[in-house]
């Protein structure tokens, strides 16, 4: 690389750390209130327990020293009570269960993590999900018979 482009990556490199750290601060504003209301929505169990998988935010190999197969892969994940997080998959059995609708309760609160727990980075780039998670979740919400 000569020097006009090391400048170029320099520049790129701030510029998707500022983005990320813009999600991480709106995301650690917004995503704990919102846990709030889904948590009380649990306490008045109009929906019982109840999940919504959304997409894959992260994925990156395992290094030599942790256990697995071959990575670790988040998906953007909203559990009742629970509220927004990520259920940290195995990369293989990510791969059987992204398919399969039907994965048992149970299995996906144990693989859970919680917004709280997530690294920043993570965090950040959950913010990207939460439309689409929203919008099962309002739509959950209305088939459940609740209205505006």
């Amino acid at each position: 690389m000569n020097r006009a482009e090391i400048s170029a990556f320099l520049s790129e490199l701030q510029s998707i750390n500022l983005q990320l750290r813009s999600q991480l601060e709106f995301a650690e504003h917004l995503i704990p209130k919102l846990n709030q209301q889904i948590a009380q929505l649990g306490a008045i169990q109009l929906l019982g327990r109840f999940t919504i998988r959304g997409e894959i935010i992260y994925d990156r190999c395992y290094t030599d020293n942790e256990v697995g197969s071959d990575g670790l892969v988040l998906q953007a994940a909203l559990l009742v009570p629970e509220g927004f997080g990520a259920i940290a998959w195995d990369r293989e059995e990510c791969l059987v269960h992204l398919r399969d609708e039907q994965v048992e309760l149970h299995r996906l609160q144990a693989l859970f993590t919680p917004f709280t727990d997530l690294a920043s980075g993570q965090k950040a780039v959950l913010l990207s999900a939460l439309p689409g998670l929203l919008k099962e979740l309002q739509l959950a919400i209305h088939s459940a018979g609740a209205s505006k």
